[in-house]
């Protein structure tokens, strides 16, 4: 099993546009504390990017993988070919298929041969309330033909067999974006959180969110603690920050809830949002400290702005082995710059 992306905190994606913010309506506390919120907005502008939305990257350009994602929708009265959703081979790349919200309802459209086809069928949209979400996408890039399986709380609702855009090259990018206007804050905003992108099955899985919650074992970090970085709501005013290459900080994270320790853990995913502001450490090991020793990613490049950067340990390379939940509970973040 590979999971390719996986994030339910704004931390961990890229956003375009000015209201775009983490919330605690509609989580469920056992796995999360907040979501990703898009407050206003249109859709796709037919260019590089959204209007306003969330840009999900996943870590490889792939021809096959399920994706998922719980969203919970405003009322949705009488707009139209509102998209809220878009699969890409890239984030200005061609698109692959899309969901659009027109007058309650749900549009499937496939990217055929270069323009986009509806296909067919609405499905109602729940209003104020949320809807999981699973896709299976299968490309063939060199017959230029796709299968797309759709399910709404676990029930095939669609399917999609023939023609796909002869210039796609796989699947890369997820789009997230605003079914109608609304302003922070209120219920009139489209939520998302719980995105996964995994090459199985992923209609039984779950994400369950750690958070920074204290000082861990070792913090050689020039500035900053955890208090800089147990954001919510999204502050780049407050950091923590390496200004010598191999310097180290740990930060204790949260326990799984008991109802999230229920279930088998498939893989821990690290994200961070951070930038080389100059003058410093131009990488960044992301990772974990572990009772059985460290797990770190290699050397990630930092650019000059803030970016969502992400590493995904299938196994506890410490132990060599599943990961247990008396692994997650005891280990701790660990950033060391490079």
């Amino acid at each position: 099993m590979t999971f390719y992306f996986a994030a339910s905190e704004i931390e961990s994606v890229t956003t375009v546009g000015g209201n775009i913010f983490s919330d605690a309506l509609d989580i469920d506390s056992d796995f999360q504390r907040a979501g990703m919120v898009v407050a206003s907005g249109t859709g796709s502008d037919g260019t590089t990017n959204p209007r306003n939305g969330i840009i999900a990257e996943m870590s490889s350009n792939v021809t096959e993988a399920w994706l998922h994602f719980i969203v919970i929708f405003p009322p949705l009265g009488s707009a139209t070919d509102r998209q809220f959703f878009e699969l890409r081979d890239d984030v200005g790349g061609v698109g692959v298929f899309r969901f659009d919200q027109e007058n309650g309802s749900l549009e499937f459209e496939v990217n055929e041969s270069g323009s986009y086809v509806n296909q067919g069928a609405s499905y109602p949209l729940p209003s104020d309330s949320e809807l999981q979400v699973d896709v299976h996408v299968v490309l063939d890039t060199g017959a230029n033909t796709g299968t797309i399986d759709v399910f709404f709380d676990k029930v095939a609702v669609a399917s999609y067999s023939g023609s796909i855009d002869a210039s796609l090259t796989g699947m890369d990018t997820m789009l997230f974006t605003s079914v109608r206007p609304g302003a922070a804050g209120n219920s009139t905003n489209t939520r998302f959180r719980e995105i996964i992108v995994s090459s199985d099955q992923t209609t039984e899985m779950r994400l369950a969110t750690l958070n920074v919650d204290g000082a861990g074992t070792e913090n050689t970090f020039a500035t900053g603690t955890f208090t800089d970085v147990d954001d919510i709501a999204l502050d780049d005013g407050t950091v923590v920050s390496s200004d010598t290459v191999a310097q180290r900080i740990a930060m204790s994270l949260s326990d799984l809830t008991a109802n999230a320790q229920l279930l088998n853990p498939l893989a821990v995913v690290v994200g961070a949002r951070m930038r080389n502001s100059g003058g410093g450490p131009t990488n960044m090991k992301i990772g974990l400290k572990t009772s059985s020793g460290d797990v770190l990613s290699a050397n990630k490049a930092l650019s000059a702005g803030y970016d969502a950067y992400f590493e995904v340990f299938e196994t506890n390379t410490a132990t060599v082995a599943d990961w247990t939940i008396a692994d997650i509970n005891a280990m701790e973040l660990l950033l060391e710059s490079g």
